[in-house]
């Protein structure tokens, strides 16, 4: 079966002076978080948030999609400059 190929959704989230954070209703939906924990791990550049329900197999494979995500976009990002650059 071949997978979908489109641009995830993205956004920010704003953390307060003391720390706190609100979590978007996407990602608590994506997520399928009513209340509760949200797991992480986290690296020098990246964090990633996931349900404490998901497997590790789950969260790589989420990743893998991810990562194809991350080249489409900057595939996207090659070719809006191609096309600024003979347009002007």
């Amino acid at each position: 079966m071949k997978e979908e190929k489109r641009i995830r959704p993205k956004g920010t989230i704003a953390v307060s002076e003391v720390g706190t954070a609100h979590m978007p209703k996407e990602i608590r939906e994506e997520l399928g978080i009513q209340r509760g924990d949200i797991a992480y791990v986290v690296d020098a550049k990246t964090a990633v948030l996931f349900s404490p329900n998901s497997s590790p197999k789950d969260i790589i494979k989420s990743l893998e999609i991810l990562i194809q995500d991350l080249k489409l976009r900057i595939e996207d990002c090659k070719n809006e400059k191609t096309t600024n650059t003979k347009t002007t």
